[in-house]
């Protein structure tokens, strides 16, 4: 899709801020879209996941959200996994994901986390 087009969805859906993860050829682009009542700061980014700290306004207490969509590729899920892992394990923060987890093939990989 068209930057113009998102963000001409962006704004007619009232989010004023946005950071974006430009799409490898054709396919891949995330989005995120927040109003003015979070803070968000982005930590790291790549084609499958926007990794932030967010924290409402009135409050001080930040957060980690991580927006997560899958790799679909079979090669690449252990080290997404791993990744995952990995950051989980390093921090007593309250963490949030949400998204898309198409990479998940078998249970054991569900067992891994």
């Amino acid at each position: 899709m068209k930057n113009h087009i998102i963000n001409g969805v962006r704004r007619w859906m009232k989010y004023l801020n946005s950071y974006d993860v430009s799409p490898i050829r054709s396919t891949g682009r995330l989005t995120l879209w927040w109003d003015d009542s979070l803070k968000v700061k982005v930590v790291s980014s790549n084609r499958n996941l926007i990794h932030t700290e967010m924290r409402l306004v009135r409050d001080e207490a930040w957060f980690h959200a991580s927006w997560i969509y899958g790799t679909p590729y079979k090669a690449e899920n252990q080290e997404f996994w791993q990744w995952l892992t990995d950051e989980f394990l390093m921090t007593d923060a309250l963490w949030i994901y949400v998204g898309v987890l198409n990479a998940i093939l078998s249970e054991v990989e569900k067992l891994k986390l």
